[in-house]
């Protein structure tokens, strides 16, 4: 069990001091590290996904003369790639 050291309360309840046992710290500890992977697979995603974005929208500016053809091939492959994105 966790303890603190008595301290001198003047007859009042000293507020927001929470016991543990062993395994309650160790749960608590096993619960911040799988959130701990989450968030940080997280960015790694977003990362590839910015590169395919890139790669897409870098097609617009390969020529100095901007086509509607080639404005709508990007949106259609945008689409494609992205089309479950906001699932």
């Amino acid at each position: 069990m966790y303890k603190t050291e008595p301290q001198s309360t003047n007859k009042h309840r000293i507020c927001n001091i929470n016991s543990y046992t062993y395994t309650q710290l160790k749960d608590k500890e096993n619960k911040e590290k799988k959130t701990n992977n989450q968030v940080d697979s997280l960015p790694q995603a977003s990362i590839i996904q910015e590169k395919v974005e890139k790669a897409i929208l870098d097609q617009l500016f390969e020529s100095e003369e901007l086509f509607e053809t080639t404005i709508s091939n990007v949106l259609l492959q945008l689409n494609a790639v992205f089309s479950n994105w906001m699932n």
